[in-house]
């Protein structure tokens, strides 16, 4: 949950009722759920289907000759529901610019899979 989230829920800063700031709250998190869910199970088809390693934040994509239009196109491409794709290949195939990153959409303290052990900071 993001800092200006907090003050979402914050009765004294937000203005609102208990009862509407519960059913913000829980609107909330069920939409964080729905969202954990959806992308775990992209990465379960995603690890299932790769034979690359999909542990890693960075994936290049691989492209191969589709005989029909006789061009290079990606295939395997990984989910959009974990990864965002960043930058263009100017030519299919040979230049390595396009890439994908894993993107979290909670802040990276609370990821277990980024930082194992609770930060000292908070």
């Amino acid at each position: 949950m993001m800092k200006g989230d907090l003050a979402l829920f914050d009765k004294v800063k937000s203005g609102v009722s208990s009862q509407v700031m519960g059913q913000l709250k829980e609107n909330f998190d069920k939409k964080k759920r729905i969202q954990q869910s959806i992308a775990t199970k992209a990465a379960a088809h995603f690890e299932a289907n790769s034979t690359d390693n999909t542990y890693s934040n960075i994936v290049f994509p691989k492209y191969k000759l589709d005989s029909r239009l006789n061009v290079q196109v990606e295939h395997n491409a990984p989910p959009k529901e974990i990864f965002e794709p960043l930058g263009w290949d100017r030519v299919k195939g040979e230049s390595s610019e396009k890439h994908y990153r894993k993107f979290y959409t909670d802040e990276l303290e609370n990821v277990k899979e980024v930082m194992s052990t609770p930060t000292d900071f908070n």
